[in-house]
């Protein structure tokens, strides 16, 4: 990667900012690079800065642990029954906080068909059965708003950083 920065020089200048992920296959470049040309500011990007703030405020929040817990064995439960086409999105064990806004909003969309059972005769189950899967989400329903309204929070973030830049 320092090489890669180098060989570019000739072409574009000394750039004024290099933007990453801080993943480990190019953070040590980079930042040889920025000791070397000190007027090259090393940025976060904020995709991976967003999900790294999210795994801060998630990772030890235990109702948060506790609900990603009970929608794995949730989409275990359901995979070969009525149910499988509205299971939890599998989560990844790498990179999970940049997607944790799927699974929240999975929660979300289960508690308007909790409240509102008459939606469930697509499913072909009842309304009994669907309550036994999926009603431990009433348990997370204040919890659900408060991770939803975080994500907004780090969404419109992203947003606005992304398109009028850091200033």
């Amino acid at each position: 990667v320092y090489q890669q920065l180098k060989d570019t020089i000739s072409k574009t200048g000394v750039p004024k900012q290099i933007i990453s992920d801080h993943g480990t296959d190019v953070k040590s470049g980079i930042e040889r690079f920025c000791q070397e040309y000190p007027g090259t500011v090393f940025t976060y990007d904020i995709t991976h800065n967003a999900a790294r703030i999210l795994k801060k405020e998630l990772h030890t929040d235990e109702r948060w642990n506790q609900f990603t817990a009970l929608a794995t064995s949730t989409r275990k439960k359901v995979q070969q029954t009525p149910l499988a086409a509205i299971a939890p999105a599998n989560q990844r064990s790498k990179a999970r906080y940049m997607n944790v806004d799927t699974l929240i909003k999975w929660g979300m969309d289960k508690l308007i068909l909790l409240d509102n059972p008459a939606h469930l005769s697509c499913l072909e189950c009842s309304q009994e059965y669907f309550a036994e899967k999926l009603g431990w989400l009433n348990d997370f329903r204040d919890d659900l708003h408060e991770w939803l309204d975080l994500v907004r929070i780090i969404k419109e973030t992203e947003s606005f950083v992304k398109s009028q830049g850091i200033y």
